[in-house]
């Protein structure tokens, strides 16, 4: 026999799923992935992509997020062994600042060295931010290659309802 406690107990469950997936926050992962430690700053956009199509320039790819999301940027190469991408930080340079700061920094949150992380705090359907990246490449010795910066958007897009 069914009780009306356990009737209550499985409404909120079931309530409580469908508010969770209905507004409850997503996490986007921007990694960025470079193919060879090669890289220049003239051949950055050709050597190092967001996972996107080869028909979308990196100037091109877009993350759509919403008020409340988490946006987390990380580096690798493509192979493993060549070394490793440190992504030292996300700058404002157009747009809708949608985050709390204009710049954003790796902090001893810990994540690994390299990630930065940061949440959408605010923005309007169809804001659109342009933004910096500034990372440091290495090599499988640990040694400095150099220091590139690469430059994607993110756009707000409208908030989940019901």
């Amino acid at each position: 026999m069914i009780t009306n406690n356990r009737i209550l107990t499985i409404t909120i469950f079931f309530m409580s799923c469908f508010f969770l997936k209905t507004y409850g926050q997503e996490r986007h992962t921007i990694t960025l992935t470079c193919q060879t430690t090669e890289l220049t700053d003239q051949s950055i956009n050709d050597l190092c992509t967001f996972g996107q199509s080869s028909s979308v320039a990196n100037k091109d790819y877009t993350v759509e997020a919403q008020v409340s999301d988490v946006i987390l940027w990380n580096g690798k190469y493509a192979e493993p062994g060549l070394g490793y991408i440190d992504i030292v930080s996300v700058d404002f340079e157009a747009g809708t600042n949608i985050f709390k700061d204009k710049h954003l920094m790796d902090k001893d949150d810990g994540l690994p060295d390299g990630t930065i992380v940061a949440m959408v705090k605010k923005g309007e359907s169809g804001d659109e931010l342009k933004y910096k990246i500034t990372f440091d490449a290495y090599d499988s010795q640990g040694d400095f290659i150099s220091r590139f910066k690469i430059d994607p958007k993110i756009k707000v897009r409208k908030l989940r309802t019901n």
